[in-house]
């Protein structure tokens, strides 16, 4: 069974597993997004470890998502220009002073250079 719809040719194989590629013809981004600039700490209440950055922008015209990289490991994707890091202290950090950097990616999933990184106490 093959079906093609907004330029993704959708193959689905005997297994039930789907498998998603460019459709013939559809065009092809390669280009990363620029680097999201100024990541920064964001003044919040005590509780919290909020970041924020500004926009990053891509050829295609649009962000699919970004990644938070606490200590260079890949923590949160938020589609939006800022994040509590506290969030994470329940699923995969521990308290204390953290690096923090942040990566744009597009609907291609191209990933862009890390942003600048920042120091971040997450209580």
């Amino acid at each position: 069974m093959r079906i093609t719809t907004v330029g993704l040719s959708v193959v689905t194989m005997a297994a039930g597993a789907i498998l998603a590629a460019p459709a013939a013809g559809a065009a092809t981004d390669s280009a990363p997004p620029s680097v999201p600039q100024n990541l920064r700490p964001t003044p919040t209440f005590a509780a919290s470890a909020m970041v924020s950055w500004d926009a990053s922008a891509d050829d295609s015209g649009s962000i699919f998502h970004y990644w938070v990289l606490v200590d260079g490991v890949q923590a949160s994707k938020p589609r939006g220009t800022t994040y509590d890091l506290h969030n994470l202290v329940l699923l995969c950090i521990q308290p204390g002073l953290h690096t923090v950097t942040v990566q744009a990616v597009d609907r291609s999933l191209n990933r862009s250079a890390p942003s600048n990184a920042i120091q971040v106490f997450v209580s």
